[in-house]
C-alpha cells in the first residue's frame, strides 16, 4: 500500500511539493539525498508514482515544514483522503525513532490512533535502546499514552535519564508540560505518590501565557489536588470535582487529559 492513491490527487499534492520546495530555494538533490533518488522526486511531483508515507515526511522535513503546515498551504487540496495507512510490507521501513515519530505524527495530525504495529514496534524499540538520543526522548513522548501500563514503567527511568541529559528539551515550553504531564500518568500507574507530588509542582512552575487556557487550566486541577492530598476535606474535594466538570463542559475532558485526570482521581478514590 501506497501513499497517493488518485492520480488526480498526486497531481495536485506533487505540485505543491514542487511549488513549496521552490520558493524555499532547496535544490533537488540536497532535498532527496539519503531518502529518494532525483529521479523518483520527479516522478513523484509530476504525479507519476507513489512514494511511502514515511519519505512523504521526511521530505516535508527537509522543508521544515510540518504536515499540518503543508495541509493548510495545499489550501483546498485534502492532503488526508490520499494518504493512507502505513503498509505492513518491506516498503515502509520503521527502525529508528526518527521515522517512528514521524509516523505517529501522521496518526496524531488526523486524531487517528496508530496501528498495532506501530505501537508495538516503537515499544520494542525503545525497550531495546539502552541510551536513549533526543529523538527517543521525543518519541517516548508521543506515544507514552498508548503503552501498556507495565511498558511506562519499565521505560520510566530511561525517560527520566534522558530528560536530565537534554536540557534543551525543557526550551519548548508545550512539549515539556506535556512530557512531564506523562510522567506523573506513570507515577500515578505506579501509585507511587511522592513522585506525583514532585512531578505536580513542577508542572505548577511553568508559566503560560493566558491565552494558554489548557495547561492553566491543568494547573489549576493540580493545584486543587495537591491542597486535596493535603488537607482530605469535604470543601477541597468539591473544589476537585468543580473543576473537573468545568472541563467536561468546555469539553476538554478527552484524550491524554481525560486519562491523565482519571488516574489522578482513580488514585484519590474520587469519581468523576
Amino acid at each position: 500500500m501506497r501513499v497517493l492513491e488518485c492520480d488526480f490527487m498526486r497531481q495536485l499534492i506533487g505540485h505543491t511539493f514542487s511549488t513549496l520546495r521552490k520558493r524555499q530555494g532547496i535544490h533537488v538533490k540536497e532535498l532527496t539525498a539519503g531518502i529518494i533518488s532525483e529521479s523518483e522526486y520527479y516522478r513523484f511531483v509530476n504525479g507519476t508514482i507513489d512514494i511511502s508515507m514515511v519519505k512523504f515526511l521526511l521530505l516535508l522535513s527537509r522543508l521544515n515544514i510540518s504536515f499540518e503546515e503543508f495541509a493548510f498551504l495545499s489550501e483546498n487540496i485534502d492532503v488526508s483522503k490520499p494518504l493512507t495507512h502505513f503498509s505492513k510490507g518491506k516498503s515502509v521501513s520503521l527502525n529508528n525513532a526518527t521515522n517512528f515519530k514521524l509516523s505517529i505524527t501522521f496518526y496524531q495530525s488526523h486524531a487517528q490512533i496508530p496501528p498495532k504495529p506501530v505501537i508495538e514496534k516503537s515499544i520494542s524499540y525503545l525497550l531495546d535502546s539502552e541510551s536513549w538520543t533526543y529523538d527517543d526522548l521525543l518519541l517516548f513522548s508521543k506515544t507514552i499514552y498508548f503503552f501498556p501500563c507495565k511498558q511506562r514503567l519499565a521505560l520510566l527511568q530511561r525517560a527520566i535519564k534522558g530528560f536530565k541529559k537534554y536540557n534543551g528539551f525543557k526550551q519548548n515550553i508545550a512539549d515539556y508540560f506535556k512530557f512531564l504531564c506523562q510522567l506523573l500518568l506513570i507515577a500515578w500507574d505506579r501509585k507511587d505518590l511522592k513522585l506525583a507530588k514532585k512531578f505536580m509542582h513542577q508542572l505548577l512552575e511553568m508559566r503560560f501565557h493566558p491565552n494558554d487556557f489548557f495547561e492553566l487550566s491543568l494547573q489549576s486541577f493540580f493545584k486543587a489536588v495537591l491542597l486535596y492530598l493535603s488537607e482530605p476535606t469535604d470543601n477541597n474535594r468539591f473544589q476537585i470535582r468543580t473543576i473537573v466538570e468545568s472541563f467536561k463542559h468546555l469539553n476538554l475532558l478527552q484524550g491524554e487529559s481525560s486519562l491523565l485526570i482519571k488516574a489522578s482521581l482513580s488514585y484519590l478514590e474520587l469519581s468523576i
